[in-house]
């Protein structure tokens, strides 16, 4: 069974490139652009790891990791110079992220 990541971000582009990149036969990377996707997903087949952006048209990163299970951990992504959190997230990467970085990430929490 493959390690599975979620990816929330609003612009779709990112969506596909973060998709792109990670994806892997050991890494199934889900993607969504707007939270609801997220948490509906979410309740049908929890990931094994949350990658969530921080300014959404709806709610927050903080505010969204905040809702979710826990027991998983998440990285915010954010493009802000200054993004007002609470979370105690894994990682907090600015945008434009490095790959090797996110790749690390992925690497650390997936099975051996």
């Amino acid at each position: 069974m493959p390690f599975t990541v979620f990816y929330l971000d609003d612009e779709e582009a990112l969506c596909e490139i973060f998709s792109d990149f990670f994806s892997s036969d050991s890494v199934q990377i889900e993607t969504f652009s707007e939270a609801n996707s997220l948490f509906e997903a979410t309740l049908r087949t929890p990931p094994d790891l949350f990658f969530i952006d921080y300014r959404l048209p709806e709610q927050n990163g903080d505010e969204i990791a905040k809702a979710l299970p826990q027991s998983i951990p998440k990285v915010l992504v954010t493009g802000e110079i200054r993004a007002d959190y609470t979370y105690n997230f894994i990682a907090v990467l600015s945008k434009p992220y490095d790959y090797k970085l996110v790749q690390e990430i992925i690497d650390r929490y997936k099975p051996l």
